[in-house]
């Protein structure tokens, strides 16, 4: 594997995502359950120049590289400045998710905001009932921000839903590393 490592562990590797990795990605979101879980549907097209220059505008995207099985699993992003709310995300592809690897991987992009970027706060969010994001984010160390909760429209139901809203601060997580 020929690309840049932002960080890594025993297990993953965030790597730098080339648009090699666009066809995974648009397989991503062509799935119901990433699109429910952003509430989004998407009309994501790969190889769109519109899609390159929106992610070259994010100062940290990366791939999810699984040593073990020499495949990429996913993708990790965070927000774009202002970082005032700054937002880290992540997309397990369908095959790899309920194995660990987006815990770990957050971790990793937790990781390397804080001590390569100098972020000294990072939030997240997932939809009520979106179980398995919620706990996600607690291993990780993030907090609920009731606060900063938002309700709008389901994209699929037309009902109000509420993403919650979680944050992480560096000295917490310094604290619990």
């Amino acid at each position: 594997m020929e690309r840049a490592v932002f960080i890594e562990d025993e297990v993953l590797a965030l790597v730098q995502y080339t648009h090699d990795d666009d066809l995974d990605w648009h397989n991503c979101w062509l799935d119901i359950d990433t699109q429910k879980g952003y509430n989004v549907k998407s009309d994501y097209k790969p190889f769109d120049p519109a899609a390159v220059q929106e992610i070259e505008r994010f100062p940290f995207w990366a791939t999810i590289y699984s040593k073990a099985g020499g495949n990429f699993v996913g993708v990790v992003r965070l927000s774009p400045p202002p970082y005032d709310d700054c937002d880290l995300a992540i997309w397990i592809y369908k095959p790899y998710r309920g194995m660990g690897f987006g815990t770990r991987a957050f971790g990793l992009g937790v990781r390397y905001c804080f001590k390569v970027m100098g972020l000294q706060r990072i939030g997240a969010g997932c939809f009520e009932g979106n179980i398995a994001s919620e706990r996600m984010l607690m291993k990780v160390g993030f907090v609920r921000d009731a606060a900063g909760d938002i309700a709008e429209v389901d994209a699929f139901t037309g009902e109000m839903i509420v993403q919650r809203a979680f944050v992480l601060t560096k000295e917490l997580f310094i604290r619990i590393s």
